[in-house]
């Protein structure tokens, strides 16, 4: 159960770390020069095509396992530390900021 946690929560965060490159796309208040602007643009587009890529590659490797999820779990699991997706974002968010 806790593997497909960790399975989940990767996948979460790719798909957040993708979005994430496509916001930095944008250098819009950057003082940079239009070929500069233009190749870090390229570079964050690229970068969130990784993401995407790990994030369908690993999609696909754990499609079966993460399908069981409901089969696996004990009636009987009151853990209160469960977090909301939206949670999970956040924390992967201030952890980027704190890198």
């Amino acid at each position: 159960m806790l593997l497909k946690e960790e399975m989940r929560r990767t996948l979460a965060f790719l798909e957040w770390k993708a979005n994430w490159w496509r916001d930095c796309q944008s250098v819009a208040g950057l003082q940079v020069s239009k070929d500069l602007q233009e190749g870090l643009s390229a570079y964050a587009l690229s970068q969130a095509g990784v993401q995407d890529s790990l994030a369908a590659h690993f999609r696909k490797l754990w499609l079966a396992p993460l399908q069981d999820k409901d089969t696996d779990e004990c009636e009987d699991d009151d853990d209160e530390d469960d977090k909301t997706e939206a949670e999970d974002v956040q924390e992967a968010d201030n952890f980027e900021d704190n890198d």
